[in-house]
């Protein structure tokens, strides 16, 4: 097992990285009303089977329940794998 370096000094990065992703959301749906609200979650894209390749991220509907177990209400969730971030932006910005 790897062991895993919980020292102050290593920065805490996903919390930061999370409002980052939830902010350029907010911004996109300020241009695009259309676009709903989502639930942005960061994690790991591979599985550790080089074979299976990464995920850089999907989009799924409905998928995140929102309240206790009997809430029937859902949002859609957008996944973003972390690995995908290395790769820098895969399109250019906007014209609008």
């Amino acid at each position: 097992m790897t062991a895993v370096d919980t020292s102050p000094s290593i920065p805490l990065v996903s919390a930061s990285l999370v409002a980052a992703l939830e902010s350029a959301v907010a911004d996109i749906r300020t241009r695009h009303p259309e676009i709903p609200a989502v639930v942005v979650i960061l994690g790991a894209g591979s599985t550790g089977n080089a074979a299976a390749g990464l995920t850089f991220g999907h989009f799924a509907t409905l998928r995140w329940h929102h309240g206790d177990a009997s809430d029937t209400a859902r949002l859609p969730a957008v996944f973003i794998g972390g690995e995908g971030l290395a790769r820098g932006p895969l399109i250019g910005p906007a014209d609008d």
